[in-house]
């Protein structure tokens, strides 16, 4: 989940119940946050964490794995539109204390830290760029070595699918071993085009940089329906991880939140993504629900077991009523329907409609 500034995270994560100690997942769902260089420094040499301490401890003690994104300038130590860069008047020493300074505080719970938020539309040129990344990576794990803390991993800032050209010349100046994850932002004009082919590209480019790092994939918002099934898609692809945007006090939020943690629960329970068979719901009646809709299907190899991912959000069906899914396939073994964000997570049986399977969902919310 994307959370946004510091304090925006802590209002954000009020919505999420606490876990229990000693209970971390082996695949916690990730948190982004932003700091702001400036937030955390108003003043030359007068650092405070504390916010941003208080936003890493809300995130863990919901279960949640803190990747934060270290960004800025500061007007104490460059001139007006000057980013940190071995060019710079003052060089990159002080962004380096900076970067250091947030490891020393946030490494022992941080997942990963990310060096920019999006360089590539901040004026950095690929070069630049390259210097920043190198030397805030050897910085980052130089400082969490000397305090004996497990390094985190080093996310390269994000880029746009646009800016692969600004990729190509960054991966020229060898930034590849420096970093663990490359989070790139796309903007598709819907899942079905373009969403997997894209994100195979990439990975294909990135390879041809080894070492090759781990994918990010985060998307454009343009709303709810758009992040559901943008991160369904993005689930056939090579992306180790799929961001979805949660803005602070919009009505689809706690809904967002909801989908992203029982989504990520299922992906570690052992399934992966298996092509989407056409399908349609229907009510008891054997007519179209025209609102539903199949965002992705999960496989899990081990057990056989099939898994519908669906939103049923806007298809008027009621509670304890039945449903179908109508799928263009020739057999469904052990299936289960899946609705993360309205709490459904029930079995199917198995029946035939003009030699089509057809899943029956008695729907009741938990």
């Amino acid at each position: 989940m994307d959370l946004g500034p510091t304090e925006a995270a802590r209002e954000l994560l009020q919505l999420l119940p606490a876990a229990p100690r000693g209970s971390a997942a082996k695949h916690p769902l990730l948190a982004r946050i932003v700091v702001s260089w400036t937030d955390v420094e108003p003043a030359a040499g007068r650092l405070d964490w504390s916010a941003v301490e208080r936003a890493v401890e809300d995130v863990a003690s919901r279960g949640l794995a803190p990747v934060i994104c270290l960004t800025g300038s500061h007007p104490d130590y460059y001139g007006p539109g000057e980013l940190p860069s071995p060019l710079a008047s003052s060089g990159l020493d002080p962004w380096l204390r900076f970067v250091r300074e947030g490891v020393g505080c946030l490494g022992s719970r941080a997942r990963a830290f990310e060096v920019w938020d999006g360089p590539a539309t901040s004026g950095f040129t690929p070069q630049v760029y390259a210097f920043l990344l190198k030397a805030s990576a050897l910085a980052i794990r130089a400082e969490a070595r000397a305090r004996g803390l497990r390094e985190p991993e080093v996310a390269q800032g994000w880029v746009g699918r646009a800016d692969l050209g600004w990729q190509q010349e960054l991966w020229a100046h060898d930034s590849s071993p420096y970093v663990d994850a490359l989070p790139v932002e796309l903007d598709p004009p819907s899942p079905a085009d373009a969403v997997a082919p894209a994100v195979v590209q990439l990975f294909s480019e990135a390879a041809a940089h080894p070492p090759a790092p781990e994918l990010w994939v985060r998307f454009a918002d343009r709303g709810e329906d758009d992040a559901l099934a943008f991160a369904a898609a993005a689930l056939g692809s090579p992306a180790g991880v799929v961001w979805i945007p949660a803005p602070i006090g919009a009505p689809r939020t706690p809904r967002l939140l909801r989908w992203a943690s029982s989504l990520n629960d299922l992906v570690g329970e052992g399934f992966v993504p298996a092509p989407l068979a056409p399908a349609r719901f229907l009510d008891a009646g054997g007519r179209q629900l025209a609102g539903a809709r199949a965002l992705a299907q999960l496989f899990d190899a081990e057990t056989g077991r099939g898994l519908v991912l669906a939103d049923l959000s806007r298809s008027g069906l009621a509670e304890d009523s039945d449903a179908w899914i109508e799928l263009d396939a020739r057999e469904v073994r052990g299936a289960r329907f899946v609705d993360p964000a309205e709490g459904l997570d029930v079995p199917a049986l198995t029946a035939a409609r003009e030699g089509r399977p057809l899943l029956r969902l008695r729907v009741r919310p938990e």
